[in-house]
Order: structure tokens, then C-alpha cells, then sequence
């Protein structure tokens, strides 16, 4: 079983011309990241000559099969002459779709998200709106007109908690994903883990009452011997008129931490090479169906166990998932590793507390 590229017209979408059917395609990858959805997807398509057929027209669907259900959709951005002969093509996941169109409604709030996207889908956009959820009460953001869509639901996914992701054409929002459903086999060699450079106490700084300033502590389960790392303060007053309830400031602050906190990190991509990923009963699977968003249960081959601070199995959401077809290699990004900087967790929290 190998993924075949095809591109359909906008208009027909059910019409598809597989690439195969005009040349040799080789190089075929995908990717999907989370937030999001489908990434980026290229191919060289060997074409005689300089010849370039109306199938490979930039702004056609472009999308890939495996094993007759689709794994990769997106629109076909490029395509260039490639070394060697053949035509090089490039194509924009469907979440790109969501940066080209701008957020606005007539009642000036773009956390009004179905009226929002409903706004776009008239102008064009072919993303709907699916699992949509509201930003919290008492949400307002007035945007600019420099705001594409993603911004919104990025800072409203923020506030809830959750995450979102553009498939089969429709946008979705949902939680976190917790439990593993997939065994990724790894050496120990190539994983890079650590617990360096983390934080080991979140102070939350809060407006107590108008003249006076609280604060709330978040350290999560840190044994005091782990209590090493630093220490940082998170500002809950910056821009905030009124009053904050403690059981509020210290939500905030647990959120911090808990992007924070003392934990393995994964430092590096994972290479899941043929036969290294597994389904939850251990059925091994084919690692080119993986889209990013899934907790994986990595098993390292050379050590006695995952390598946790505490003796625990090793699982780590994935946020980053890239395919090469040819060689049936997948990398996979933990999301960890693709996580913000401490200065920018501590911005995006208050942020959202400030809100």
C-alpha cells in the first residue's frame, strides 16, 4: 500500500486526476501539525519535456490517497520545473485556507466565531464551520483588519483550553487528547528527553481587592528535593481594571504550570521507521496513516524504562507528524518540543486572564 497524489477542480472536487496516470511521481511527503490540520503536502511528477497539463494548475485540490481513504487535502500552490526533468509541485494544506481570510463581523466582536467563518464562507472560504465552541462569558475582541481567521480561534481555543483542526473540510474544535492510542517504538539513541530549564514554582500576582495585590502559588506535584528550577512570576494585573477572585488567579497560574512544570521533555523528532508503530494492542500499523494529535506511548528500545522523572510509562501527545511515502518513514514532532518560550507561556496566559 503506497499514497497516490491527485488534484481535482475546485468546481468538481469528486473528478480527480491521480497523478500517477500522467508520469512517475516520486519524493511524495505530507504533513499535518496542531494546531491546524493538513500542512503541506510535494511531489515531483516526471512529465516529458516541458509539458504541463491543465491537472497540475496551481489552484486546483490537491490531496493524497492511502489505501482508498484520503490522507492529506489541501490546494495546489506551485509547480516549477524540478532537476532532473519533471515538474516540481507544492501544495497548502486546508488550514492555510483560514490565514487568506479576513476576521470581522458587523458587531465588531471576531470571537463571534460561526458568524465570523460564516462571513468568509460567503466571500469564498471553503472551510465550514463544524464543532465550533463559544469563547468563555464576558469574552471580547474587537480584532483588526489585519486579523485573518486563524488568529480568533487560535486565542479562543487559548481561553478554553482546547485545540482545534480543519478536516474533511470542516473547522473543529475539541480537547486535548489524553489517552494513548499508539505505540511508537524508538532507541533511546535518537530521542532526546530532558528536564532541564524547568520551572519549578509559578507565583501568580493578582488584584486582590483595588488597593490590594494577592498571590497564589502553583508547583503542581514537585517533590521539594525537585524544587530547584526557577521560579517566575506570572502578572495578572497587567491591563486588568477590576478585581480578581484567588480560586481564578490560581487556575491561571496551575495552567501555566502545567506547560511548565517538571516533566520529561522530548527535545527531538522521533523517526518511526516501517513496523515501529503499533496500535493500542500492540497490531503494528501503517505509520503513514498517523495525523498529528495523537498521544503516543513511546516504548524506548535501549533503556528499562521511558526515561520519566518517576518510574511511568512515556506518553507524549503529538504535535507534529511528516510522511515520506517512498520510504514509509514518518518523523513525528512531540508537542513539547514545538511548545512556546517561558517569556511567550507567560504572555499567552495572562493574556488570556487579562482578556
Amino acid at each position: 500500500m503506497t499514497g497516490r497524489a491527485w488534484t481535482a477542480s475546485v468546481t468538481r472536487p469528486i473528478d480527480r486526476t491521480y497523478l500517477d496516470t500522467l508520469g512517475p511521481v516520486s519524493g511524495l511527503r505530507w504533513s499535518s501539525q496542531l494546531p491546524g490540520g493538513d500542512k503541506a503536502a510535494s511531489c515531483v511528477l516526471d512529465l516529458p519535456g516541458i509539458s504541463s497539463p491543465p491537472a497540475i494548475r496551481e489552484g486546483r485540490l490537491f490531496g493524497v490517497t492511502l489505501g482508498g481513504r484520503d490522507a492529506w487535502s489541501g490546494t495546489l500552490t506551485s509547480q516549477r520545473l524540478a532537476r532532473g526533468g519533471g515538474r516540481a509541485l507544492t501544495a497548502d494544506g486546508d488550514s492555510a485556507e483560514l490565514t487568506r481570510f479576513i476576521a470581522y463581523d458587523e458587531g465588531d466582536n471576531i470571537f463571534n466565531l460561526p458568524v465570523v467563518i460564516g462571513y468568509a464562507v460567503d466571500r469564498g472560504m471553503r472551510a465550514k464551520p463544524g464543532t465550533l465552541r463559544p469563547a468563555p462569558a464576558g469574552s471580547f475582541s474587537r480584532g483588526s483588519l489585519r486579523d485573518t481567521i486563524d488568529k480568533p480561534i487560535n486565542e479562543v481555543a487559548d481561553l478554553l483550553g482546547c485545540t482545534w483542526e480543519v478536516r474533511d473540510g470542516l473547522i473543529r474544535m475539541f480537547d486535548y487528547p489524553t489517552v494513548p492510542t499508539v505505540q511508537l517504538l524508538a532507541h533511546d539513541d535518537g530521542v532526546g528527553r530532558t528536564t532541564a530549564e524547568y520551572v519549578s514554582n509559578v507565583i501568580g500576582k493578582y488584584q486582590k481587592t483595588p488597593e490590594v495585590l494577592g498571590t497564589v502559588q502553583a508547583n503542581g506535584d514537585t517533590p521539594p528535593a525537585l524544587r530547584s528550577g526557577t521560579e517566575v512570576v506570572l502578572d495578572l494585573t497587567t491591563n486588568f481594571d477590576g478585581v480578581m477572585a484567588q480560586a481564578t488567579a490560581l487556575e491561571y497560574a496551575r495552567r501555566a504550570y502545567s506547560r511548565l512544570g517538571y516533566r520529561t521533555r522530548f527535545t527531538d523528532d522521533i523517526t518511526v521507521l516501517p513496523g515501529e508503530a503499533l496500535n493500542a494492542g500492540g497490531v503494528p500499523l501503517d505509520a503513514r496513516r498517523l495525523r498529528a494529535g495523537f498521544v503516543a506511548r513511546v516504548q524506548l528500545l535501549d533503556v528499562a524504562r521511558g526515561g520519566e522523572p518517576v518510574l511511568a510509562p512515556t506518553d507524549v501527545l503529538i504535535g507534529g507528524v511528516q510522511v515520506d511515502n517512498d520510504s514509509g518513514v514518518v518523523t513525528c514532532t512531540p508537542f513539547d518540543s514545538s511548545r512556546d518560550s517561558l517569556s511567550a507561556v507567560l504572555a499567552d496566559v495572562r493574556q488570556q486572564a487579562t482578556a
